[in-house]
């Protein structure tokens, strides 16, 4: 196959595996695909269609135009990493829960285990993310009351 195809085959590659698939068996059952056929277009060893290229970079969290040249655009600046299938990381937004949670936390003299304090930062972020589309807007002490919300939550349900 053509050296474009090899060269976007491996910038496909390096996406699945930044967007947390960890098999390109694991991305084609995502896609719904056939298996062979997304690892041909991950070795370069079939050609792809712009159309194609368009959906897995929608699924991958880049831009269709890194897939194809290589050029990194605002888009994928903007989209650094993914936490999970539905949630990107805006770091001004991530850098402030964890500056709210360790605020939180010794405000209210709380000792946490770190796997808990993951799992509140996660929550925590996941939830202001659904909140809204501009999510810089949300100050500290917005974040500390969603924090407070959120543990008040888990204790109930305990």
């Amino acid at each position: 196959m053509s050296e474009l195809y090899i060269q976007i085959g491996a910038r496909l590659r390096e996406a699945r595996i930044r967007a947390g698939y960890t098999t390109s068996a694991d991305f084609a059952n995502k896609m719904q695909i056939n298996k062979p056929t997304y690892s041909n277009h991950e070795n370069g060893n079939k050609a792809i269609s712009i159309e194609t290229i368009v959906e897995y970079a929608q699924h991958l969290n880049v831009s269709w135009q890194y897939l194809v040249t290589g050029e990194v655009t605002n888009h994928d600046l903007q989209r650094k990493k993914i936490i999970n299938d539905n949630y990107i990381l805006h770091e001004e937004l991530f850098t402030k829960v964890l500056i709210a949670i360790e605020e939180f936390l010794i405000e209210q003299a709380i000792k946490m285990e770190n796997i808990r304090k993951a799992e509140l930062i996660y929550a925590t972020y996941t939830s202001i993310y659904d909140r809204s589309n501009d999510n810089s807007r949300f100050s500290i002490k917005d974040i500390k009351m969603c924090i407070n919300v959120a543990l008040t939550f888990d204790k109930s349900k305990k």
